[in-house]
């Protein structure tokens, strides 16, 4: 889902799973993010759905602060 939310195409249906070859914008580490939740090996993907929110939570507005008025990169970019 986040791959069609963030290039608008269906990940498994796509040529390529790297969003930043669709989307250019795409900051790298939602890239890696995206990528390391597709990992074969279970064991090799995201721990929980805690460390999935932590390396998405750079991405977010802060609290208050409506979607879309800050740039498209992690706080500090």
């Amino acid at each position: 889902m986040l791959h069609e939310l963030l290039s608008g195409r269906v990940a498994f249906e796509a040529e390529s799973e790297y969003l930043r070859q669709v989307r250019p914008d795409v900051p790298e580490a939602l890239e890696e993010l995206f990528l390391h939740l597709l990992r074969k090996a279970p064991e090799a993907r995201p721990a929980d759905t805690r460390e999935v929110y932590a390396r998405l939570l750079p991405f977010l507005p802060p609290p208050g602060e409506e979607p879309g008025t800050t740039d498209a990169g992690p706080v500090g970019t």
